[in-house]
């Protein structure tokens, strides 16, 4: 009974741990997307970014197949436990770990920002601004700004976006939100956490290792 319990929650563990490597590892993958798009990327920026993926790619290899004999080493399993018992490992560790949550950093503000003006927007057209700011253009001839590029857009693109918008369930869309928000500050805690016990072994290991 104890031995199936135990499974049980090793089972439970590993799936926990392999879903979180999975959402951060395509976290990273977005971000290093972006930098790889942005022209004015500068290279703090994409050596964060690309560093981040390889190490959480490699974490979510390891979790996944975990080796059972120490003969057999990968690449994956060197890299994932860089800072286990090798203080220049965990010196490194420390210092990518200081650059990702620096790139977290800045990437979180930019997630902030996208989330309030996303907010204000998704407001006014869950409760029909647009249609009224229309109504009220028929009637006295004025227009916004807002309002003059969605109907260049419904032109253009044969369709109104605001009505494609309001058909997706104003519930569904908090609960991506904070989802998402939820994905970016644990991978920022588990970045911090790698950080933590790197700097840990570096002051504790012995100079020689």
């Amino acid at each position: 009974m104890a031995l199936g319990l135990a499974q049980v929650s090793a089972g439970l563990y590993k799936g926990l741990a392999i879903g979180l490597l999975v959402s951060w590892t395509l976290t990273a993958l977005g971000f290093t997307a972006l930098v790889a798009l942005n022209t004015n990327s500068t290279y703090l920026e994409i050596i964060a970014c690309t560093t981040l993926f390889s190490f959480l790619m490699c974490r979510l290899l390891v979790a996944w197949n975990p080796s059972k004999t120490s003969q057999n080493v990968t690449i994956a399993q060197v890299i994932a436990s860089a800072d286990s018992g090798s203080r220049r490992g965990a010196l490194v560790l420390f210092s990518l770990c200081c650059t990702w949550l620096y790139e977290l950093l800045i990437q979180g503000a930019l997630l902030f920002f996208m989330t309030f003006f996303g907010g204000v927007m998704a407001t006014a057209i869950y409760n029909d601004a647009f249609t009224d700011v229309h109504e009220a253009a028929d009637t006295d001839g004025s227009t916004t700004a807002v309002s003059v590029e969605v109907n260049q857009f419904k032109d253009m693109a044969g369709f109104d976006p605001t009505e494609m918008f309001k058909m997706i369930p104003w519930r569904l869309l908090v609960y991506l939100v904070g989802l998402a928000w939820l994905n970016f500050l644990s991978l920022g805690v588990y970045v911090l956490g790698h950080a933590v016990v790197s700097l840990k072994n570096v002051l504790t290991s012995p100079m020689s290792t």
